[in-house]
């Protein structure tokens, strides 16, 4: 029997607060994530002007925290992140719908421009798969740049293409929150766009 899929947005679709701004609380502290902010706001303006992509935005928010930190150290705080901190940012509307996917035997797909560091931890635990933004390691360490694109708008579709490409479907949801999620919708069968 072709199995059916569910495709999920994570951040703001699944839960309540965004998980890259929590795990830095949790890593680093709330002071150091409104510091590292700050000292990015040029950058964040001309981001919202069109002059900067998202993915240059990410990357210098990540390299001001997280730059030569170990890739041990940070799978350590991922996994840690994602048993104690992630659970609760999960929306009850979200876990709802989660489950009855899962009641129905559908696959689940989180596709997210987030950090596989703390999603692959939680995916695991809940045989999700995952397709999501990865950091580049050099020597063991996080650069603080991006290893490939950032997983967001037009890399979505692209990304979800490919996944749909190994393997066949009979029915596929998808579920998101933002403007750019509308990219990966053109690949589904149900659209499903939060509130829901």
């Amino acid at each position: 029997m072709i199995p059916e899929l569910a495709v999920f947005d994570f951040d703001g679709t699944l839960t309540r607060k965004d998980s890259l701004f929590e795990f830095v609380k949790f890593t680093h502290g709330k002071r150091q994530l409104y510091i590292q902010l700050l000292s990015i706001l040029p950058i964040i303006v001309l981001n919202k002007l069109g002059f900067i992509s998202s993915k240059r935005l990410k990357e210098s928010f990540m390299e001001g925290i997280y730059k030569n930190v170990k890739e041990a150290k940070m799978w350590e705080w991922g996994k840690q992140f994602a048993d104690t901190v992630l659970p609760a940012l999960i929306l009850p509307e979200a876990e709802d719908r989660l489950q009855w996917h899962i009641s129905q035997n559908h696959e689940v797909l989180i596709l997210s421009a987030s950090f596989d560091v703390w999603l692959q931890p939680w995916c695991e635990v809940r045989n999700f798969e995952l397709v999501s933004s990865k950091l580049e390691v050099v020597e063991d360490h996080i650069t603080g740049k991006m290893n490939g694109e950032n997983c967001k708008g037009k890399e979505k579709k692209r990304r979800l293409k490919a996944f749909l490409s190994l393997r066949k479907f009979a029915f596929v949801y998808g579920y998101g929150d933002s403007r750019s999620d509308k990219y990966f919708y053109k690949l589904v069968d149900e659209v499903q766009h939060k509130p829901y």
